[in-house]
């Protein structure tokens, strides 16, 4: 159904929103976000994705599990917060965080843009991925991530629906030490301070500072879930 996969990207405009691959081109570790945050290892995960696969994997005393990636047609499932336009909706799952009596439900979806560009024949080249919406909900209250780049501006995104709107952004440094990658190897969250950190590359990172609340921690980690198991719908 799904081939076992090593990257991870999502388009547009000719842009990469997620990428990953083995053999030390990770992220860096952003050296704030570790000063101030917990290391949440990411264990038991599989580098196998899809229908068939069991994508179940712990992040710390956090456990990911119910992943289902069923969304392929042009119904829109996702969350009404992303705003995304139903037939060009592609590319969802869906997955629940545990821990203790803490139970969240994650989903995200991307949006498609469409670049027509006239190849000559009545080919044309279209249908690149502009945005990556996330979304973790527990009883009543829902928080939701929509990442979204221009062709000069990283990608970037407000975490919303919480007590506060902290900031996401790229991160692209080379963990080697080399040139900084083209293409987002993670991400970073930042309030009046750094909140915590995601990297992209299989199997992760993750940090969360140690200011956070225990329910503040539950909603980032939720969401940094979603952006660890993003693939995309290109690929499926």
């Amino acid at each position: 159904m799904h081939a076992i996969r090593s990257k991870i990207s999502l388009l547009a405009g000719g842009s990469v929103l997620l990428s990953a691959c083995g053999g030390g081109w990770g992220m860096a570790s952003p050296p704030d976000v570790v000063q101030a945050s917990d290391e949440l290892p990411i264990t038991a995960r599989s580098s196998f994705s899809g229908a068939l696969a069991n994508e179940s994997f712990r992040m710390g005393s956090y456990r990911v599990a119910e992943v289902k990636r069923n969304w392929t047609n042009t119904n829109t499932r996702s969350s009404p917060a992303f705003g995304f336009t139903d037939s060009r909706t592609r590319g969802g799952y869906t997955y629940e965080l545990f821990a203790g009596d803490v139970q969240m439900s994650g989903e995200c979806a991307t949006e498609e843009r469409e670049h027509a560009q006239d190849l000559g024949d009545g080919a044309a080249f279209s249908k690149l991925v502009a945005k990556l919406g996330c979304s973790c909900k527990r009883g009543e209250r829902e928080i939701t991530l929509v990442l979204e780049a221009s062709t000069t501006e990283p990608y970037a995104g407000t975490i919303k629906g919480g007590d506060h709107a902290p900031r996401v952004t790229a991160l692209s440094q080379r963990e080697n030490g080399r040139m900084p990658n083209r293409d987002p190897l993670g991400y970073r969250v930042d309030s009046d301070q750094p909140l915590g950190a995601v990297g992209v590359v299989k199997p992760g990172r993750v940090w969360l500072s140690k200011q956070l609340g225990d329910d503040q921690r539950s909603e980032l980690a939720c969401l940094f879930a979603g952006l660890l198991l993003y693939e995309p719908p290109s690929e499926r």
